[in-house]
């Protein structure tokens, strides 16, 4: 997991419109926020198996996703993220972002996440899960770098309001 956070620091580093303003403090929040999700998520996994068994057939499969994402992701994983990182993107500062979590806080900064999430991660968590337990966390830890990625780039183009360069625009 240390590997993947590493690289992903080094990458938003090396792309300017990723660049944080603070890359310091970005570096010690990546390390403390994924560390702590690092630790969490494994025994998350391991409560799945203990729950519905480590059997990769469909039934398994399918009440490992949907506890997953409509338990875990939904109530837990996408408002820690939320929450975090808009409080990351104020400076953090908490008076800065207590404005932004009234009545609706959930449906604006979570769940715009959420849907894209269940595009990415479900076909996902349906291979993670088919693995043997020893390799679902890693493999998770990879896709979530790419996931982490894509992200911020999609968060970039936002900000700036710029849109991606078509291939057929592109200088590559």
């Amino acid at each position: 997991m240390q590997v993947v956070d590493d690289c992903h620091y080094l990458f938003c580093l090396s792309i300017p419109a990723l660049r944080p303003k603070e890359p310091g403090k970005a570096l010690l929040f990546a390390l403390g926020f994924w560390g702590i999700m690092g630790l969490v998520l494994p025994k998350f996994y391991a409560f799945l198996i203990t729950l519905y068994g480590n059997e990769a057939d469909f039934k398994t499969l399918a009440l490992k996703v949907a506890t997953d994402q409509l338990g875990y992701t939904a109530f837990f994983a996408s408002p820690a993220v939320a929450l975090s990182h808009l409080w990351k993107d104020r400076g953090y500062r908490w008076s800065a972002m207590a404005p932004l979590l009234g009545r609706g806080w959930y449906r604006r900064l979570v769940v715009p996440n959420l849907v894209m999430n269940w595009a990415i991660w479900i076909p996902s968590l349906c291979v993670i899960y088919s693995l043997p337990a020893p390799l679902q966390s890693l493999v998770a830890s990879l896709i979530g770098g790419f996931w982490a990625l894509m992200s911020l780039q999609i968060a970039a183009h936002t900000r700036t309001g710029r849109t991606p360069p078509s291939p057929e625009n592109s200088h590559v």
